[in-house]
């Protein structure tokens, strides 16, 4: 499957919305908060159809039946990929029931279920922020991203890899001791 990148649209804010408000419905009871982070997050930033939720659970013991609801909704679990406090689940788009004669796309999205103390979100988010507040930041991550998609459009590990030195560099720039660099002041 080739990496594809769209312009930024105001719909994806109201998609993000409807999608955190999907999952609150699920798992309310078990959550402190959702975070739409990733791409689709930063207005004027192009980015791949997906999008991406950060849900911080309540409390660890929490995660089974996270999980378990997930699933019941139709979510894919991917488990623990990168980091031992966030669980992965995904969800393909898919057209949803017709209701009042219209059918509904539902978007493909990623959930990542982060224990309360994980760096992982906390990350994310930041860098959200650093490139939602800095034009040149998200000009320079854009270029980034097309140029590796031009080198290989079809290879997602290589795209991903390929934007690791950015992101880090850029969170370490911020200087933030809560974001778990050993080197950040």
């Amino acid at each position: 499957m080739s990496i594809e990148l769209g312009a930024y649209t105001p719909l994806r804010d109201q998609q993000a919305n409807a999608l955190m408000a999907q999952v609150r419905l699920v798992l309310e009871d078990l959550t402190t908060h959702i975070d739409h982070v990733g791409s689709t997050a930063v207005k004027n930033l192009a980015a791949k159809p997906k999008f991406h939720l950060d849900v911080i659970l309540e409390d660890a013991n929490h995660l089974d039946e996270a999980v378990s609801r997930l699933v019941a909704a139709e979510y894919s679990p991917l488990g623990f990929l990168y980091e031992c406090d966030v669980f992965h689940l995904t969800f393909a788009d898919r057209n949803m029931p017709e209701e009042d004669g219209v059918c509904v796309l539902q978007p493909a999205h990623r959930i990542c279920l982060c224990f309360p103390d994980a760096l992982a979100p906390l990350r994310r988010a930041a860098f959200r922020d650093a490139l939602s507040a800095d034009g040149n930041l998200r000009r320079d991550y854009e270029a980034l991203k097309h140029r590796l998609i031009a080198q290989d459009n079809q290879d997602w590990h290589a795209y991903s890899v390929g934007k690791t030195q950015f992101i880090e560099t850029t969170l370490r720039n911020l200087n933030r001791t809560d974001l778990g660099f050993a080197d950040s002041q």
